[in-house]
């Protein structure tokens, strides 16, 4: 019986943002897949394979691994591949986005020089490369010459077992446990960190109430842990002379985020380069508007269901911020928009493309 060996790794760990949430959606899916009947299904992770040592995990306890047991295909829903993989070893993987290479001064230098070697290791070695959008394709094509016949586009989704519709008397105790009022709020949904340009929503989000009057309940929350840059942002934070009306919530946990998404007037997303960007999806499901960076790959994503704006562009993020504030009709068809557009993405789907292509890999 062929072998398809996962690293399963991102999949298992207990915060989940974009990468870790694709890898556990689709490996969820895989290991029922109906397409690879006939197959042995093995999982990678610290838990199978265990290793002493919190480094070098895949480099070494994987390579061993794979020398000793050797798959048919090796899957990594990640874009990190082992240093040595036998040629007899048919090799998939995913790479998510090429933010690093575009806006270095975004990331922690080491890296950056991390992420170069991985993605030029991955693009080198893969039989075939999953990306989650078209942009991240032409990227790949454009930046690291990679071979567009090894490129299959698989885009991403929501959980809409999880993310919809949701009553106001459904999420009222979640918003009371953050002490958040019903559609008073935007919301900020990822890491706090310079990459995803949380500057631009401090500052736009003054203005507006300046605008509207400080005594408007109206507030902006971050929903995130803290990444690279933070302490930047904590600044322009702490000088804010809104800051009162600022909410960071810090990590917040999965079950929580459906119901703060519902009851948000608006989600915003202002990132500087984004893959794919599941949580403006996640938040069309609910029927939350969605303010957005003009940027390929949200509209990929999002199509004509959200209000684009440019990422730097202070004065058009405020003025967007108080269209979603006072104009009742937009809000409506924005949400409507975003609930139909949603039915165009699933993870059931995006898995099936994953494991035919992985079966072709296999019958190679």
């Amino acid at each position: 019986m062929p072998t398809i060996a996962i690293d399963s790794s991102s999949a298992e760990k207990p915060q989940r943002t974009g990468v870790e949430e694709y890898s556990f959606q689709i490996i969820e899916r895989l290991k029922k897949s109906a397409v690879l009947e006939g197959t042995s299904v093995v999982l990678f992770s610290p838990k199978t394979l265990k290793w002493p040592f919190k480094k070098f995990w895949m480099q070494i306890r994987v390579t061993w691994e794979l020398w000793r047991r050797p798959p048919e295909v090796f899957f990594v829903p990640g874009q990190a591949l082992p240093f040595f993989i036998s040629k007899k070893i048919k090799v998939a993987t995913t790479i998510h986005d090429v933010g690093f290479r575009r806006y270095p001064q975004l990331y922690p230098p080491a890296e950056v020089r991390r992420q170069e070697a991985v993605t030029r290791r991955a693009v080198r070695r893969a039989d075939i490369i999953f990306t989650p959008s078209e942009f991240t394709e032409t990227e790949l094509v454009e930046l690291y010459q990679a071979k567009l016949e090894k490129i299959v586009v698989t885009p991403l989704s929501a959980d809409t077992d999880r993310y919809k519709f949701l009553s106001r008397e459904t999420i009222e105790p979640t918003l009371q446990k953050y002490r958040l009022g019903y559609k008073n709020y935007f919301l900020f949904v990822s890491r706090v960190e310079l990459k995803k340009n949380p500057e631009v929503l401090i500052s736009a989000f003054g203005e507006l109430k300046n605008k509207m009057g400080f005594g408007d309940p109206l507030r902006l929350v971050f929903a995130g842990r803290p990444g690279f840059g933070f302490e930047k942002i904590k600044k322009l934070y702490e000088i804010s002379p809104v800051k009162d009306s600022i909410l960071s919530l810090g990590f917040v946990p999965l079950e929580d985020l459906p119901a703060l998404v519902n009851g948000a007037r608006a989600l915003v997303l202002p990132s500087w380069y984004e893959g794919f960007g599941i949580p403006a999806l996640e938040a069309a499901a609910c029927g939350t508007p969605v303010i957005a960076a003009d940027i390929p790959p949200i509209h990929e994503v999002l199509g004509e269901a959200g209000l684009f704006v440019p990422p730097f562009e202070l004065e058009l993020w405020e003025q967007a911020m108080e269209k979603i504030a006072k104009d009742p009709v937009l809000v409506s068809e924005l949400s409507q928009k975003g609930l139909e557009r949603v039915k165009n993405f699933s993870w059931d789907s995006t898995t099936q493309k994953i494991a035919e292509t992985i079966n072709k890999l296999l019958k190679e």
